[in-house]
């Protein structure tokens, strides 16, 4: 019991550690404009049309 109670911790103290590194990857939307999403967003849908 002990370890599998050990095993649990880490393998929740691990996801929480890779979450946390994959937090800043991702990008906050606002409200603001943001020219380079913007120029993406505009040049993919040239390319699809």
């Amino acid at each position: 019991m002990k370890r599998t109670t050990t095993l649990l911790t880490g393998l929740m103290l691990s996801t929480a550690l890779a979450g946390a590194a994959a937090a800043d990857n991702i990008r906050v939307w606002t409200m603001e404009v943001q020219p380079e999403r913007m120029a993406q967003m505009n040049s993919e849908f040239k390319r699809a049309t």
